[in-house]
């Protein structure tokens, strides 16, 4: 039986994630991703904010339009679709914003959409690179284990960056779990 989506289910990647969203109640829905069950948007934004962590809403709408009767099987292709867009920006969640049944000259077709939303510990959203570096880590089991090869907690945040005179940089960190900062200059 495939799973029911509407408008507000939130699907989640599934590949390794911060050790918390394993706590959320999930169930397999195609592929790799997962739907989160019992959470819209607005209450999944709060339960990662209480852990310290940010949950980042993409502005740009991403549609896909299917023809026929809308049905779960025809919507979850249409996810499907939806899903392979978004993977290449390596987000990790996605939120259906829209299910829309229309018809055109008696044809039925529907139009699915939704935002790509991404669950990060930085306050400020990674670039298309570090996502996927950040996930390569958390494949590996050494989410924020070094910077510059100095071991450091996975709740430890960068904060600034500034390019440096002598063409090296420097780097600002925050550990909100000790409180303590510092600057590791390259």
């Amino acid at each position: 039986m495939t799973l029911k989506v509407e408008v507000g289910t939130i699907l989640i990647e599934d590949r390794p994630s911060p050790r918390f969203l394993g706590l959320l109640e999930s169930e397999p829905y195609s592929g790799n991703s997962s739907v989160i069950k019992g959470l819209d948007g607005f209450s999944l934004d709060r339960k990662i904010h209480a852990a310290g962590w940010n949950f980042f809403f993409m502005a740009a709408e991403v549609k896909v339009m299917i023809f026929g009767a809308v049905g779960a099987t025809k919507i979850q292709s249409a996810l499907k679709r939806i899903l392979e867009r978004v993977r290449q920006q390596n987000f990790n969640c996605f939120e259906v914003t829209g299910i829309v049944a229309k018809r055109f000259l008696g044809v039925p077709y529907a139009t699915v959409s939704g935002h790509s939303r991404h669950v990060q510990q930085s306050c400020m959203l990674d670039g298309v690179q570090d996502r996927q570096t950040a996930q390569r880590r958390l494949e590996a089991g050494t989410e924020g284990m070094s910077v510059g090869g100095i071991p450091r907690p996975a709740s430890l945040l960068t904060f600034g960056k500034e390019d440096c005179s002598h063409g090296g940089g420097a780097l600002f960190l925050f550990c909100p779990e000790t409180g303590q900062h510092g600057i590791a200059i390259s």
